[in-house]
């Protein structure tokens, strides 16, 4: 997960950009910050929304489908559906200059061909706008095998892969940028590391799935999530192996329903401590009497 990610005043009048609807041009400036240093982001849509828009309850999965579809139609980055990763052009280094070089990857040459069927598609615009800032590296750089999370090898684990092989860390990558508490990455790819047998994607889609249905409990993230366990500790404790409600909605509605249960009963408290309209016009005769008999002391007047 990036700590940093620069953007530049261009991205405000970059034809392609613009071209988006709002949402869409919104989701893409979003996106870049969570960039990983090899230009790419998961594309797994509920992955996505959980790391860039968690706040934006307002928008669905097809919401973001389509924003992804209409930015790869402009050129803005590519989909592989199989690989599950989105990746940005070679251009989103122009800014995010500071990226080690045996970091990077150049993606360019899936910008210009269809995967699907090898047909050459049309040639991006050169000015396409970079999620990132600062002269672009040379694009005659070696394209990275789509199932390398970065252009690093097996022999740079340890410090490239905080210690994981490639594959792990693309596998560590993808469960800690969905982990909603992104703290102490090294201990985290070390709690990893111990898991036994080795993660694999079944495992993965074992942990994004109880990742999803703790979000979706009510309360989960109060207090800045105070309470969410740092992601070295949920692993260490197999966390997601627990047993978390099934139907949240149904807890939802007997959440609703001891409140209105309790509210009711506040209202009825109410009700009897508080004078019936007969007992008032009583009250208020027995004060007028009193008045008339000529006491005007307090102490004859009934409260």
């Amino acid at each position: 997960m990036a700590r940093r990610r620069y953007i530049s005043t261009a991205i405000s009048v970059d034809r392609q950009i613009n071209r988006l609807d709002d949402f869409a041009a919104l989701l893409y400036t979003w996106m870049i910050p969570h960039v990983e240093d090899n230009a790419t982001i998961t594309a797994d849509v509920e992955e996505l929304m959980l790391i860039v828009i968690p706040g934006r309850r307002d928008k669905t999965a097809e919401d973001v489908r389509k924003a992804l579809a209409d930015m790869s139609q402009n050129g803005l980055l590519d989909i592989d559906t199989k690989n599950h990763i989105v990746r940005f052009p070679s251009s989103f280094y122009k800014f995010q200059s500071y990226i080690p070089e045996e970091k990077r990857c150049i993606w360019d040459d899936y910008f210009k061909k269809d995967l699907s069927n090898g047909e050459e598609q049309r040639e991006k615009p050169q000015n396409a706008v970079s999620p990132s800032p600062s002269p672009s590296p040379s694009p005659s750089k070696t394209t990275c095998p789509p199932d390398k999370p970065a252009d690093v090898s097996e022999d740079k684990k340890g410090t490239d892969t905080l210690g994981l092989s490639v594959r792990q860390f693309d596998l560590f990558l993808r469960f800690y940028s969905a982990y909603p508490r992104r703290v102490k990455k090294r201990r985290a790819a070390k709690a990893w590391q111990a898991i036994k047998p080795v993660p694999d994607e079944a495992l993965l889609g074992q942990m994004l799935d109880s990742i999803r249905a703790m979000k979706r409990i009510p309360g989960w993230d109060r207090e800045g999530m105070r309470f969410v366990l740092h992601p070295a500790s949920w692993l260490n404790a197999g966390s997601w192996e627990d047993e978390l409600p099934e139907d949240v909605d149904k807890q939802k509605e007997m959440a609703r329903k001891e409140r209105d249960a309790q509210l009711m009963a506040e209202e009825e408290e109410a009700r009897k401590k508080a004078l019936t309209p007969a007992e008032t016009a009583a009250k208020i005769q027995e004060i007028q009497e009193s008045l008339r008999g000529g006491s005007r002391d307090p102490a004859h007047i009934s409260s």
